[in-house]
Parts: C-alpha cells; sequence; structure tokens
C-alpha cells in the first residue's frame, strides 16, 4: 500500500481505485444530451456526436501524477457513422475540468483549441470512413502532440486497452484483442515521450470531437476502468517494433536496426546468431531478437518479406480514343511504366473499331515486369460515344473524373447519374460538365452505380442505360 497523501482540493494518492459507473451523480454532465451517459452501470455513447461538443466528467478518485502507474479498462466499438466514420474521445485524463481537446460550446468545423492539459485516448477515422483506429493526444495548453495509430479496426469487436507511465517522461497505449491482454492489435503497444507538464492530472472525461464531419457518430460503450501504481523498477513494456511484419526489396541486403531506446542494444542477441544494434539480411524469413538490460528483457520478432516480381495491378479501360492518350484506370504503385501500342490506327479517320494489344513495362524499386493486354480503339469524336465504365476519384491525378466523350455537338444532353438504390447522385444537362465522384461534397463509396443518357446530335437521338464502377 503506497503513501496516502491528503490535497487540499479533497484528493487522495491510493495504489488502487476503479471507476463507479453506478452513480451518475458523481458524473457533470456538459451538453451531453442522450449521446453520452450512464447506463446499465457503464459509460455510453449513442450516436455521438451530431458536430457539437458533449461530455461527461468528474473528479479522478485520486490524482495522477508522474510516477509509476497504469490504466485499464474494456471499449466495446459497436457501430460508428456514415461510411463508419467517427471521432472521439474515450478516456480524458486532465489538469483541469474544462473541455479537453476543443473550447467548450464549440460545433462542427475548425474548432478552437481549448486550454486544457492532459493525456487523451481516441478513437477515429483519419479518412471518411477509412481505417477507424485508436490514438493518444497529449496536449499542454494548444501545443497537442498525437501518436501513431494502432490498428485499422472492425466493428462489433471489444477491445482492452492499457496506458502506462514511467518516469521520467514515457508513456505507452496498448490495445489488446483478448481480456488477458496477450494479443495486440497492429501497431500495439505505442511509446511516446512525454514533454514536461503533464502531471498532477485530477479529472476523468469522456467526450465527443466537434471537428470534422458532424455525422462522426459512434455508439459503444466503457466499462471495468481501473487504476494501479506499478513499481518503478519494473521494465516498461515496449515493442522494437511497430509492426508483425515487413516487406522489401531484398535484391540488396536489408539493415534491421534496432530503436535507440532500448538500453543494452549493442549486445542483443538475433535468432540467426548475430549479436548487436544491427543486423544486414538478404532472405526472407521470421527474424527474433532478445535485449537484456540489467533485470530487464525484451523480446520481439519481424517476419521479412521480399516484394514480388510478379506484375502489380494496372487497369485500363477495354475502350480507347485512337486520338487520345491511353485511359489508365488503376496504376500500380510505386511502379513506372512504359507503353508500347503495337497496332495504333493512323489518319484522320477510323470507320471502323480496331482491336490491338498494348504492352506494358513496369520498373520497380525491386523488379520490372512486363503484360500485354487486349484493347479496342474507337473513332470518339462522333459515334459511338465513349463513355467510361470506370473513374478513380482518389487525388492521384489520374482518371479523376467521368464524363462522356464525343467531338461532335449535342443539340439536346441530360444524364442523371443514381446509386443501387435508385438514389440520384448526379445530373446534369451540360456535357462538358464531369462528375468528380462526390455526393453533397462527400466521396461515394466504392461499388456500381448507374447512368441514364439521353441524348441529341448531328446523327441520332437515343437513350442510353449503363453502369459505373468507382474504384479508390
Amino acid at each position: 500500500m503506497g503513501v496516502t497523501l491528503v490535497f487540499a482540493w479533497g484528493l487522495q494518492s491510493q495504489s488502487s481505485w476503479q471507476v463507479d459507473y453506478s452513480q451518475p451523480a458523481q458524473w457533470t454532465r456538459d451538453n451531453a444530451g442522450n449521446q453520452i451517459q450512464i447506463r446499465n452501470n457503464r459509460l455510453e455513447y449513442q450516436d455521438a456526436t451530431d458536430g457539437s461538443n458533449r461530455r461527461m466528467y468528474r473528479p479522478a478518485p485520486a490524482e495522477l501524477n508522474d510516477s509509476c502507474w497504469q490504466i485499464d479498462f474494456t471499449f466495446r466499438a459497436i457501430r460508428g457513422g456514415v461510411q463508419g466514420a467517427t471521432g472521439t474521445l474515450l478516456l480524458g485524463l486532465t489538469q483541469g475540468a474544462d473541455c479537453p481537446l476543443n473550447t467548450c460550446g464549440s460545433t462542427n468545423g475548425n474548432a478552437p483549441l481549448s486550454n486544457e492539459t492532459g493525456l487523451l485516448t481516441s478513437f477515429l477515422s483519419q479518412r471518411y470512413g477509412d481505417n477507424v483506429n485508436f490514438q493518444v493526444r497529449v496536449k499542454v495548453g494548444q501545443q497537442v502532440t498525437v501518436s501513431p495509430k494502432i490498428g485499422d479496426i472492425q466493428y462489433g469487436n471489444t477491445f482492452y486497452l492499457r496506458l502506462k507511465r514511467w518516469p521520467p517522461d514515457s508513456f505507452s497505449l496498448a490495445v489488446y484483442q483478448d481480456s488477458a491482454r496477450r494479443q495486440h492489435l497492429p501497431g500495439s503497444p505505442v511509446q511516446m515521450t512525454l514533454p514536461p507538464g503533464i502531471k498532477d492530472l485530477k479529472y476523468l472525461q469522456h467526450s465527443t470531437f466537434p471537428q470534422g464531419y458532424p455525422d462522426r457518430k459512434l455508439t459503444g460503450w466503457i466499462d471495468d476502468v481501473s487504476y494501479r501504481e506499478n513499481d518503478c523498477n519494473k521494465c516498461p513494456e515496449k515493442s522494437v517494433w511497430q509492426t508483425d511484419s515487413l516487406v522489401t526489396c531484398l535484391s540488396e541486403p536489408y539493415l534491421l536496426r534496432l530503436p535507440a531506446s532500448f538500453p543494452g542494444r549493442d549486445s542483443a542477441r538475433w535468432s540467426n546468431g548475430a549479436r548487436g544494434a544491427q543486423i544486414a539480411v538478404s532472405r526472407p524469413g521470421l527474424y527474433s531478437v532478445t535485449i537484456d538490460s540489467g533485470a530487464c528483457q525484451w523480446k520481439d520478432s519481424l517476419l521479412l518479406e521480399s516484394k514480388s516480381a510478379s506484375l502489380p495491378p494496372i487497369r485500363f479501360d477495354t475502350l480507347q480514343c485512337y486520338k487520345e492518350p491511353l485511359s489508365i484506370v488503376q496504376q500500380a504503385e510505386g511502379y513506372d511504366f512504359e507503353i508500347t501500342a503495337l497496332n495504333r490506327p493512323r489518319g484522320d479517320s477510323l470507320p471502323q473499331p480496331r482491336k490491338d494489344t498494348i504492352k506494358i513495362k513496369l520498373m520497380g524499386p525491386c523488379d520490372t515486369s512486363q503484360k500485354s493486354l487486349v484493347i479496342e480503339w474507337r473513332d470518339c469524336r462522333c459515334r459511338p460515344l465513349v463513355i467510361p465504365n470506370s473513374f478513380t476519384p482518389n487525388d492521384d491525378g489520374l482518371n479523376e473524373t467521368w464524363q462522356i466523350k464525343s467531338a461532335c455537338p449535342f443539340t439536346h444532353y441530360q444524364i442523371i447519374i443514381k446509386d443501387r438504390w435508385g438514389h440520384r447522385i448526379f445530373q446534369s444537362q451540360n456535357p462538358r460538365k464531369a462528375w468528380n465522384g462526390r455526393f453533397k461534397n462527400k466521396p461515394v463509396p466504392q461499388g456500381t452505380y448507374y447512368y441514364f443518357l439521353r441524348y441529341q446530335n448531328t446523327f441520332t437521338a437515343t437513350t442510353q442505360v449503363g453502369s459505373i464502377q468507382v474504384i479508390y
């Protein structure tokens, strides 16, 4: 049992404590509504947030200082908002009772930061609907440091989190898949060096983030929040590598280095019999390392894989305009390429469509690959119209918009695009207006959409229906 100290404002230093969610009256509600509430003896989020700053907070059972301690809690992520987007403070440990991240009363948009100081464990998606993960924000006044991300998780799962601190300024967040806290999520744990000022944490907070999309809603719950003091002589929990596997070029020896934060790294023992802070490897495989420092020992493994020499994904429209550059649907990331068309039409006209074989040569950091594709050249100036069957509005500068091509003027033109449920996503009577893959200024989900075209030109008047693939 640690020494008990009584502070003027009433908090005590205790060796262990557990948050009691059976007493709602102990918590202060700040614009919480029914989106953040204590129910069923736990803290529940219900479609939080709608773009407003909502929270519940209370004094911690005891003050958290800069000694050795850990906090465990359980989090169930049931569902997110539109496209799975979310942005929620699961547990904030703060010096005061001010709003933890943004100023109180903030609404959706670029809300200003508050002056609060603390450790903010967050659950959020960086992009709209993508990559839902855990992070820690270390906040000293208006200075914010963000940890690396943990996981790329799926909703419907329960997670077991652990926050640990040890002097003088080390901190870690670990997220586990099991209640015994043995199976880490990808990227867990993350370690941080805390700036001066992160001490005397007196409040617990649960809140939402008003910044970002207003439909970053989360439904889930938090329970089993417990604190205990640790032996400062106990070895800190560390991972040597922030990933379980690495894909790289092995055309030349690859250097595996140990982080400088590990004492004893210069005498580390590797699974291949080598010793030292780094080894050069030239073969794929599982490499393990053991680091000893005094009474502490750390072990970790890394699966090293070689980049494949096979052709990465690269896709073209099967229909191409013979007087225009080739239309690329999806390009192999990290590769340069050369394209050769063996039978590209020449001249001012192309009375009939013509098939051709194009050769693609890809040059990557490790290898060079070649592939042949069959396409069909068409005269896009009048008939038939060239209607792309896919595009990639992913901000890489290639094939960003969808537009019908014709060199002949339209005397009448109307295009309507709908999703699979029949909702109207885009419409225009201007043939020069392209669809950028957005609806209400937000990217639409990847998938199939349907166009309904009605047009008239010098040669014909007709209606046409077809599908479009949106690819990211």
